[in-house]
């Protein structure tokens, strides 16, 4: 199963499995991506919601989303300012579920827990995969198996754009492997890409 970026620029500010005494388990279990307060976050992949924490006691995810995606495969979004989804909901990949957090000035501390920050210090989010239940014992690296983002999902999952099919066809001859079509559109980096291996024929916005 592949999953879905769950914001629309994608920045990561803190990669799986980094050790440090500033997390609970001495490890991180997901990768952080950069958000300011509010930002839209979105499912990863369709899947049924299991967890939307709202209320205190919180734990170190503070309000946050938990997607059941079968198989024992789950998605979570941690640090939350809103959850926009209720327990067994079905969702669809790319659906907007909440909205990100997780500066703990933001919130009224309760007399005991975390504050909807959760275990976080500053703005941002915690995207986490899991595999056989939700917890940190059965995290995995959701790197390999995120792909793209599904709001800048090409209609045509072959689409080549007409500045690059030349360059593209060399590539092919030479038998280079080239970066998947169907990702957000980064052309500039894909004509850097050709100019590097002396392929590139076009800009991107010569016509």
């Amino acid at each position: 199963m592949e999953f879905f970026w769950p914001l629309k620029e994608i920045h990561i500010t803190q990669a799986f499995g980094n050790k440090s005494s500033a997390y609970a388990m001495g490890y991180h279990m997901g990768i952080d991506l950069r958000a300011s307060r509010r930002t839209p976050v979105y499912a990863a992949q369709s899947g049924l919601v299991a967890v939307a924490k709202t209320l205190a006691p919180f734990d170190g995810y503070g309000c946050h989303i938990a997607l059941d995606h079968g198989n024992s495969i789950f998605s979570v979004y941690g640090h939350l300012d809103e959850v926009l989804v209720t327990i067994n909901e079905i969702v669809v990949a790319g659906q907007l579920i909440g909205l990100s957090g997780g500066n703990p000035k933001d919130y009224q501390k309760p007399k005991s827990g975390y504050t909807k920050a959760g275990f976080s210090t500053a703005y941002h989010l915690h995207y986490e995969l899991d595999k056989g239940a939700i917890g940190a014992s059965h995290c995995i690296n959701p790197t390999p198996i995120t792909i793209f983002n599904p709001i800048y999902k090409m209609a045509d999952q072959n689409f080549i754009p007409d500045w690059a099919k030349a360059s593209v066809d060399k590539a092919h001859k030479k038998g280079l492997e080239l970066p998947s079509p169907n990702t957000p559109p980064q052309k500039y980096e894909m004509a850097v890409y050709f100019d590097k291996l002396g392929l590139l024929d076009k800009l991107p916005d010569q016509k």
